[in-house]
Parts: structure tokens; sequence; C-alpha cells
């Protein structure tokens, strides 16, 4: 299995290692610019933060392009507030692709959660891919459809990742509809996240906050949830990664698979435990956003699964029943 890997300016040595390393499985690797609204944090603190970061981003990027490794970029914030359908905005992405083009290499595709730039970036760059990024929610043939004319790639709703035969159609419907299917194996989100829209706008804007106080509103409301004992087998029931141990069984489906490494503290090891599927330690720190400190001192052992456990739909009984059995103490 080959993995599109997230660019990480937080752990930026871990990750170039990871790159070195697993250079084989590493299909592609995906970015996003600083500064600009994105589906993670992507903050600068000050302008005088911009260049350093900047120059940074684009030798790594043109050492990547230099071996050959192609490169994709993010659009996908969820909101882009009062420039979101202007010329303004387009303005900045043009001259944002054309910059990177020159100064580092070509770009494979962009991944976006705007229709809008999604349909203005195909007219201008013809030889671009166009991928619906995964906060699209994207969970039907109807929704591919839907989108077809600006969309050439559609990563699908998380929620469906251990539905195998609901991958099978959609991917089915892609194949014979020219188009593309993909899915991000190791997000920690909840599914259905009636907090997510919430959230990934608040992401999209978080350059622009003032006065943001944690401690008068904690807007990760997964951790509060996750906070209480009851709530636990949520981590299980109404979780969609996929553990690097089954991994293997996704291959007939997908080419590649997407791993969330951009906000990750050790893409290293993330990167490592997917391209040898397996992992011994908390299954837990493979995810991004994780979980791991709600747990601790204790872990989910992930080398105590079933195979094949992570390819199928599990009820809250038989979560409870398995999160009893993994649980151990941190050693």
């Amino acid at each position: 299995m080959k993995f599109s890997v997230g660019y990480s300016l937080i752990a930026r040595e871990q990750f170039n290692e990871a790159i070195d390393t697993y250079r084989e499985n590493i299909a592609e690797i995906y970015f996003s610019w600083p500064g600009m609204g994105s589906g993670r944090a992507n903050i600068l603190h000050s302008q005088e933060e911009y260049d350093p970061k900047v120059n940074t981003l684009v030798g790594d990027l043109s050492a990547y392009a230099r071996m050959g490794i192609p490169l994709v970029m993010l659009f996908n914030a969820n909101c882009y507030g009062d420039k979101a359908v202007s010329r303004e905005l387009m303005q900045e992405v043009f001259e944002t692709i054309d910059h990177v083009q020159t100064q580092a290499g070509r770009l494979q595709a962009i991944t976006t959660a705007s229709p809008f730039i999604a349909k203005k970036v195909k007219q201008q760059y013809p030889g671009i891919q166009i991928r619906a990024s995964v906060n699209m929610r994207i969970n039907t043939a109807f929704a591919m459809d839907y989108l077809s004319d600006r969309f050439d790639f559609f990563y699908l709703a998380k929620e469906l990742n251990r539905d195998i035969q609901k991958l099978k159609e959609l991917k089915s419907w892609a194949a014979s509809h020219d188009k593309q299917v993909g899915i991000l194996v190791n997000s920690g989100c909840l599914n259905n996240c009636p907090n997510q829209t919430f959230h990934d706008n608040l992401v999209a804007h978080e350059g622009e906050l003032n006065g943001f106080d944690p401690s008068y509103y904690q807007p990760v409301l997964c951790r509060r949830l996750l906070v209480d004992t009851k709530n636990r087998h949520y981590l299980l029931s109404e979780s969609n990664w996929i553990r690097p141990e089954d991994i293997d069984e996704y291959r007939e489906l997908f080419r590649m698979v997407k791993l969330a490494t951009r906000m990750h503290l050790n893409p290293f090891m993330v990167i490592g435990a997917y391209s040898r599927a397996t992992h011994r330690g908390n299954t837990l720190d493979l995810m991004e956003p994780g979980f791991s400190e709600i747990l601790y001192p204790h872990m989910i052992a992930n080398n105590q699964f079933p195979k094949g456990w992570s390819m199928n739909i599990h009820s809250k009984e038989e979560s409870i029943a398995i999160l009893s059995e993994l649980v151990k103490s941190v050693k």
C-alpha cells in the first residue's frame, strides 16, 4: 500500500526522516501554505514568521520534487469569510500555485473543500487534478455526480471507512464515470460529529480570533465527551480509523490511502506503522487528533485486536466488551 502523507512543520525533522526511511511507501506529499486558511491549524503568530516558514517549506518541497515524489496542495479551509467567492481569493490562490510550481515543482493535484476554488482552478490549470476534501463528507454517488463538473477525485466521508460494501459501490461508480475516490485512514474524529462544522469554521479563522480563552469556552467537545468513562466505548464504536494491521485488506479498493500527519507530533511513528502494517503500542497514538491522554495511564493495546477488526462496524456492546480486554496499563 502507498500513502499520501501530510507535510509537517511542527515535526519537520521526524517527517523528513520518515520520507527517507519509507520512501518506497510514499505515493505523494500534501501540504498547506503558511498563513492561509486550512483544515488544520496553520496560524502565523507574526509576519516575521512568514518568510522563514515559506523558505523552509519551499526548500523541502523542492527536495521532494527532485526525489520524484508528487506534490499536492491544500486549499481546504471550511470557510474563507467575505472572500469566499471573490476574485481576490482566486488571485491569491493562483499566485500561490504559480509560486509553488515555479520555485518548488509541479503540482499533481489540489485538494479543496470549496466548490468555487475547485471550479476556478480546474479552468485555470487543466493539468492539475482537483480533489474534494474529506471534510465535504461525500458519501453518495449522487454527491459525486452533483459536483462532477469540478472534481476529479473524491475523498469519501470518514464514516464509510468500515463499510466495505459501500466503499466498493462508490468506487465502482467513480470508475465508471472516470473519477477516483480515496479515504483518510487515521483520523481520530468521531463519526457524525455534530460539532465538526463549527470547529472546522473556527480553525479556518483562527488567525483572526481575538481574545480566545479555552477556559471560557473549549470548542473541542469530543474530549469533554470522552473524559466521562461511560462514553469511552465511543473510541471504538464511533471511530473510523483503520489499524495498520488491516490496511492491506483495502489494497483491492485503493492504490493509495491518506494519512493525517500534518499536526501529529510523531509523524515518523505513524508513517512507519502503516508502512510496516504493524504497531506495537497504543492504537490511539496513531490518530490525529488523538485521545491517548484521556486514557492515561492506560492504553489500548493495538496488537491485541483480532485481525480484520477495523474492517467492520461494531456495536456499543461489542465495543465495550473488546475495550475491557484491550485496555492495559502503560508500562
